[in-house]
């Protein structure tokens, strides 16, 4: 396993940075379902919280279908496939026909998530997240050539908007509608129409 830059927890819910920080690790790592990511004992020193808060935080991305966990002597927690996760994405999918209609409608939800973490953040952003966002936002830059590569920087940045905004019920609602928001960003761009 690639050895991941974990930071202590600073903002937000102690819980909901753990959650962040854990769901980054296995982003920009390049963890694969089916690996392991380290324990309870180490998380929690790493990420400077209680073991409370990293069996709460496991135990939150273990619903959402992002971790696994195995008992016995081959234990441990581990990446989730994508499966797990894809199945939430079709619930929500499912709920509504994707027509032109449904994308147009999504995206104008997706502006007002968006535009209620940035009005929030704006308030109680410290300069570090501040300074953290904009390289997020240079990150994502104006080549959209590659909407893959695209909509995942630009969801990145929204979920991390959301975390310094503090407000659980659009960062949860970002982290469930994951795929979709995805999905509609690579057909209507990172720019809400």
């Amino acid at each position: 396993m690639t050895e991941a830059i974990i930071e202590p927890v600073r903002n937000t819910t102690l819980v909901d940075s753990a959650m962040e920080q854990i769901r980054d690790v296995i982003e920009n790592c390049g963890l694969k379902p089916g690996d392991l990511i380290p324990g309870e004992i180490e998380l929690a020193k790493k990420l400077a919280v209680s073991r409370c808060v990293v069996r709460e935080a496991t135990g939150r991305l273990q619903t959402m279908g992002v971790l696994t966990t195995a008992r016995g002597r081959k234990g441990g927690t581990f990446v989730g496939s994508q499966d797990a996760v894809m199945g939430y994405a079709s619930v929500i999918r499912s709920a509504m026909s994707i027509c032109d209609k449904d994308i147009a409608e999504f995206a104008e939800f997706r502006a007002a998530l968006e535009i209620y973490s940035a009005r929030l953040a704006a308030v109680v952003a410290t300069d570090q997240q501040i300074d953290e966002l904009e390289a997020m936002c240079d990150e994502i830059g104006d080549d959209l050539s590659d909407s893959e590569i695209m909509a995942n920087a630009d969801y990145r940045f929204h979920r991390r908007l959301a975390s310094v905004a503090g407000n659980q019920v659009v960062l949860h609602t970002l982290q469930v509608s994951c795929e979709f928001i995805k999905s509609t960003i690579r057909i209507t761009g990172p720019r809400v129409p």
